[in-house]
C-alpha cells in the first residue's frame, strides 16, 4: 500500500500470500509428523477446508483466517514434546516453535489465540504424566515466558486498557443459541460449520482406527487423541453443549465464553480433524489390505474440491458491484454480501 498500490490490490496481494503461506506451513509441521505425500494431501485439505474458506472469502475476517496459518506449527510442537522421549534438541525447538507460533496467533487474532491455548491445554492435561515431568514442564513453561516477553509491547497497553472498566463485557448476549444446530452442522452452505467432508472424514477415520490391530505406532494414539479433540471442538460449537450452565462456573464459565461465539470452536475441530485423517490414512499405509493406500485423505481432499467448487459457484452468483457515490451511504451496503467491486 506504501508504493502506492490500491487498497484492494494491497488486500488482494496479502490474502494470496495468506493462502500460500498457509499451506506451506500445514506442509511444514505435517511432514515431520507423518511423511511427504500424507503431509502434502494434509495441507490440501486443510488449506481448502469449509470454515476456513467461509472466513476467507465470505465474512472477510482477516485476522481469524490469518490466525489458521499458524495452527499447524503448534501441532508440529506438541508432537515434538508427546511423541516420545524429547530430547534436548526436541525440546528447545518446541519451546521456539511453541513462543512464535503463540506470538503470531496474538499478533492476528486473539481468540483464535484462546481457542489454542485451551486445545494445547487439554493435550496436556491428556498426557499429564509427560506434561509433568520436569523437562517437559520447563519447556511449557519457558516457552510461556518467552512468548509472553515478545508481547509485552502489546500486552501492558492491551491488559490496561481492558482493566480500565471501559470494555464491560466481550460475550455473546445469548451464546446458547448462537451455537448451531444439527441441520446447520452438517449444511453444504453454511460455513460456520467444520464442514461436510471433515466430518465424513473423521467418521472413516474412526473406522480405520477401531479396525486397527497395531495401538502401539504413534499414528494411531494421534489419531485418538485428534479425533477426541474434534469431536469436543464440535460438540462447543453446537447447541448441544451445556453452555447456559457452563457460564455459571466461576473462571471456567467466563474462559470458555469469552470467545463470543461457539461454531468458533470449528477452527480447532478442523485443524484436529485434519490431523486425524492423516493419521488414519498413515496406518492405513501400514496395512496389508486391499483398500486404498490414501483413501480417508483422498475422499477428504476430493470432497473439500467439490464443496469449493459450490461455495465458488455461489460467491459468483451473489458477487455484484456497488457504486457509493457520498461516505454517508457506506452504511446502507451489506456486510455480508459479497461485494468485491465498490466505487
Amino acid at each position: 500500500r506504501l508504493l502506492g498500490v490500491a487498497v484492494q490490490d494491497a488486500y488482494k496481494f496479502f490474502a494470496i500470500g495468506i493462502h500460500a503461506a498457509t499451506a506451506a506451513v500445514a506442509y511444514l509441521s505435517f511432514k515431520p509428523i507423518f511423511d511427504r505425500k500424507v503431509a502434502t494431501l494434509g495441507a490440501v485439505v486443510y488449506v481448502l477446508a469449509p470454515y476456513r474458506l467461509h472466513k476467507y472469502y465470505d465474512l472477510y475476517a482477516v485476522g481469524e483466517y490469518t490466525a489458521m496459518t499458524f495452527l499447524p506449527a503448534i501441532v508440529y510442537a506438541l508432537w515434538l514434546l508427546y511423541h516420545g522421549e524429547p530430547g534436548k534438541v526436541e525440546r528447545r525447538r518446541a519451546m521456539i516453535v511453541l513462543a512464535l507460533s503463540y506470538t503470531a496467533l496474538l499478533q492476528c487474532h486473539m481468540i483464535t489465540t484462546e481457542l489454542a491455548v485451551i486445545a494445547s491445554a487439554t493435550v496436556a492435561l491428556i498426557f499429564w504424566r509427560k506434561t509433568f515431568h520436569p523437562p517437559v514442564l520447563f519447556t511449557w513453561l519457558k516457552a510461556a515466558g518467552l512468548a509472553l516477553l515478545l508481547n509485552l509491547w502489546f500486552l501492558v497497553p492491551f491488559v490496561t486498557l481492558m482493566l480500565s472498566g471501559k470494555y464491560t463485557s466481550m460475550t455473546s448476549h445469548n451464546i446458547q443459541w448462537e451455537g448451531l444446530t444439527l441441520a446447520e452442522l452438517f449444511s453444504l452452505t453454511n460455513g460456520s460449520t467444520v464442514g461436510l467432508p471433515l466430518l465424513i472424514s473423521g467418521g472413516l477415520s474412526t473406522c480405520v482406527l477401531l479396525m486397527h490391530r497395531d495401538r502401539k505406532q504413534p499414528w494411531y494414539s494421534i489419531g485418538c487423541v485428534s479425533l477426541a479433540i474434534g469431536a469436543l471442538a464440535i460438540w462447543l460449537s453446537t447447541r448441544l453443549f451445556p453452555w447456559n450452565t457452563i457460564t455459571d462456573v466461576p473462571v471456567l464459565g467466563v474462559l470458555l465464553q469469552s470467545i463470543q461465539f461457539p461454531w468458533r470452536y470449528s477452527a480447532i475441530a478442523t485443524t484436529a480433524l485434519t490431523i486425524a485423517c492423516m493419521a488414519a490414512t498413515r496406518l492405513l499405509t501400514e496395512e496389508p489390505c486391499a483398500i486404498p493406500k490414501f483413501s480417508v485423505l483422498t475422499f477428504c481432499a476430493a470432497a473439500s474440491l467439490t464443496v469449493l467448487a459450490i461455495y465458488a459457484g455461489n460467491i459468483i452468483a451473489a458477487e455484484r458491484t456497488t457504486t457509493v457515490v457520498d461516505t454517508s451511504q457506506l452504511c446502507y451496503i451489506n456486510n455480508y454480501t459479497h461485494t468485491s467491486n465498490i466505487y
